[in-house]
């Protein structure tokens, strides 16, 4: 069952990479809301 455990650690890899994203977005916002701007605008 290695594949199965190589696909659940590469989700939770991927879940805390969003959840890094998301603590970095909120911490800007609170002390920078022109910053979240720019980074909705680049895409």
């Amino acid at each position: 069952m290695p594949n199965m455990q190589r696909n659940i650690s590469s989700a939770l890899a991927h879940l805390f990479k969003l959840f890094t994203v998301s603590f970095t977005a909120l911490t800007s916002l609170s002390t920078d809301p022109t910053l979240l701007l720019k980074l909705l605008t680049e895409d």
